[in-house]
Parts: structure tokens; C-alpha cells; sequence
């Protein structure tokens, strides 16, 4: 469920449930928003269903800030000289994967046949 109240002339209240299943559940937050973000939620989603846009945004740009912080994070963490397969690049490391595959299934092949 959406409510909305005009706060002012440039603010708009708006009422947020998390999930459509869990509206009876779900806490409800008031957050002023300004009113031409409001009309371009309802150019979008329709004046009906601003909960589940605002929702969907948010979701989505809290798993990007944890992202984004899980690789900031992690910055550092990889050290060349752990890693001496790929001192050749990437693109040599995969080749030779890929070569030992073949190598195998030819063998396996091989000896299917004998």
C-alpha cells in the first residue's frame, strides 16, 4: 500500500510496505520525497504500484553498496606471487587447461577403442 500526502508544495510522503505478500506484516517507513520524483515514479510504475518500484530501487542499490564494499573490501587481497600459473597472462593459463582436457578425453578415447 502507497499512501500519499502533500507535505508542501515540493514534498510528498510516501509510505513504503516490503513485499506485496507481507503488506499486512511489513513495518511501514515514512519518507518525504520531492514531487517531481513522485510523478516519475508514476510515469514508471503507475500510481499504483509505487511501493514495489521504490522497493525494487532500494533492494537494488543496497546490494550494489554491498558489492561495491566487499570489493573495496577485498582490495589487495590478490598477490602475483600466490598466483605463478598466470604469469603468462590469463589467456595462456586457459589454453593450457583447455589443451590438458583434450589431451585427456583423447587418451579416454584411445583407450575406449582399443
Amino acid at each position: 500500500m502507497v499512501s500519499v500526502v502533500e507535505t508542501g508544495s515540493v514534498a510528498y510522503s510516501v509510505t513504503l510496505n516490503f513485499r506485496a505478500q507481507e503488506i499486512m506484516r511489513a513495518p511501514r517507513t515514512m519518507v518525504p520525497i520531492p514531487q517531481r520524483i513522485a510523478v516519475g515514479i508514476d510515469k514508471i510504475a503507475g500510481p499504483k504500484h509505487r511501493t514495489h518500484f521504490i522497493v525494487e530501487v532500494l533492494e537494488t542499490e543496497l546490494l550494489r553498496r554491498e558489492q561495491l564494499a566487499a570489493l573495496e573490501d577485498a582490495a589487495g587481497c590478490w598477490k602475483d606471487e600466490n598466483h605463478p600459473e598466470l604469469a603468462n597472462g590469463p589467456e595462456h593459463f586457459i589454453r593450457a587447461l583447455r589443451d590438458q582436457a583434450t589431451q585427456r578425453l583423447q587418451k579416454i578415447q584411445h583407450q575406449t577403442s582399443e
